[in-house]
């Protein structure tokens, strides 16, 4: 786009201020066309002529003298309507009380005009509408005529006298507000330059006065921006360097267990070797698969949220993992209605059911018990998952959901993912995950709260 087409806040104040100014100009005008027109406003001149008249004749009783002061009269009205470039002129008629005519404009002379005394009436003057202003004297009657000028001529005449006013004074006032307006944007501009200027890996906040109560927002929301791009590196940069460390370690593994499989000179020593390599196999698999969802977690992708029936989700879910429950005795329950019907990102959901139950599959010694309720009020989808394990300290129940923690002393299987990837996925349905002591004071209760509207499956 060319840079003089190109919007600018300056551009925009201009054609701001020329409509504004337009709108003025169009509004008087109106106004004033209005006034103009107006027939009380057209009378006025032909009365106060009427009027001046018939009072400079009430003691005049001499022909040559009334017919010289009415001859003056409309001399004089006539040169100011062709100096004001009328063009209509009044005419004027006087007869004496026979009504024998005294004087008379000669475009009206063969005319007898009508009206009524002391009103303004309106004539037909040759075709043409006109208004007539009839007075007396003792000795005389006067008759003035104003033939109707039209209103095309008035419309004509008022914007001719408004438009060069308005035009005048447009630039007057357009320049200081232009002026305002381009220093206004110089610390805009100044704030421009700061960060265009700042190296690319330099996220510390704006170090910037601030001076102008308009651009405390911007900074605040810029080092507020900042803030999480640092937030979010650091986590990342934390993220790579603990997801290479426990990569590390399996892979070493699978690297000295290849080597003892070729090496091997037993059968026995095959076999070991094998179950090893296997475990370190699927523990760096299980670890990759975590990572995955994690990232997958963490993309800022919208949501596909579809209505699905959670209750018989959260029921296949268990179904697939209750063969490992009853091998281990675990006594494995759900608490939920037949169906619940809702709005739901199904995959995400998925991952916290998932990881919330295989977390107590690692923790519950055999013989225990795992229980899921599931219920939904308010919009809002409430999964529970409990055990009576051996629970969490208090004081580190806050630490479980970072990425990669484990408890001190922990030497159950995992791989340290699984209730970050609850969090964040309960983050990202709008809700959140919290965890308590199980019920009687034993075990854990994670607690998973998410955004999910009821709806309906259609056929």
């Amino acid at each position: 786009m060319s840079a003089w087409f190109r919007p600018t806040l300056v551009r925009r104040l201009v054609l701001t201020l020329t409509l504004a100014f337009t709108l003025v100009a169009a509004v008087l005008l109106v106004k004033e066309y209005f006034n103009a027109t107006n027939q009380e406003e057209r009378d006025k001149p032909l009365r106060d002529t009427g009027v001046d008249l018939v009072a400079a004749l009430q003691s005049v009783d001499e022909p040559a003298e009334a017919r010289a002061a009415i001859a003056v009269v409309a001399f004089l009205v006539d040169r100011s309507y062709r100096q004001e470039g009328i063009p209509e002129t009044a005419l004027f008629q006087s007869r004496d009380r026979s009504g024998k005519l005294l004087f008379s404009s000669p475009s009206i002379e063969a005319l007898d005009l009508g009206g009524d005394l002391a009103r303004i009436t309106e004539v037909q003057l040759q075709g043409r509408p006109a208004r007539v202003f009839k007075g007396e004297t003792p000795r005389w009657s006067i008759s003035v005529v104003q033939p109707r000028i039209g209103d095309r001529w008035i419309f004509r005449e008022l914007a001719t006298a408004i438009l060069p006013d308005v035009l005048l004074a447009f630039p007057l006032v357009l320049l200081p507000l232009w002026l305002a307006a381009f220093q206004g944007m110089r610390p805009v501009r100044n704030l421009s330059r700061r960060i265009a200027g700042r190296a690319t890996d330099n996220l510390s906040d704006l170090d910037i006065n601030v001076k102008y109560a308009e651009l405390v927002p911007l900074v605040d929301a810029l080092n507020g921006l900042l803030r999480r791009l640092r937030d979010k590196i650091s986590r990342e940069h934390a993220f790579v360097h603990n997801a290479a460390h426990e990569l590390r370690t399996p892979l070493a593994v699978i690297s000295v267990q290849a080597h003892v499989l070729v090496t091997a000179q037993t059968p026995s020593e095959r076999v070991e070797a094998e179950l090893r390599l296997d475990q370190s196999i699927s523990r760096a698999s299980h670890l990759m698969e975590q990572l995955l969802h994690l990232a997958t977690i963490d993309d800022e992708h919208p949501l596909n949220a579809c209505a699905v029936d959670v209750a018989t989700l959260v029921r296949e879910g268990l179904a697939a993992i209750a063969p490992v429950a009853v091998s281990r005795g675990l006594d494995l329950s759900l608490d939920a209605p037949d169906a619940l019907v809702v709005r739901l990102d199904v995959p995400a959901f998925r991952l916290i059911l998932d990881n919330l139950v295989a977390n107590a599959l690692n923790y519950v010694p055999s013989g225990g018990r795992i229980f899921v309720e599931l219920h939904n009020a308010k919009n809002t989808l409430t999964l529970s998952v409990g055990d009576d394990g051996p629970g969490i300290p208090e004081h580190l129940r806050t630490c479980v959901f970072d990425r990669f923690y484990r408890v001190p002393g922990n030497d159950a299987p995992g791989t340290g993912l699984g209730l970050a990837i609850v969090k964040q996925a309960a983050t990202r349905l709008g809700g959140r995950v919290t965890l308590a002591t199980g019920p009687n004071g034993v075990g854990c209760l994670f607690t998973a709260e998410v955004l999910a509207p009821p709806a309906e499956i259609g056929p």
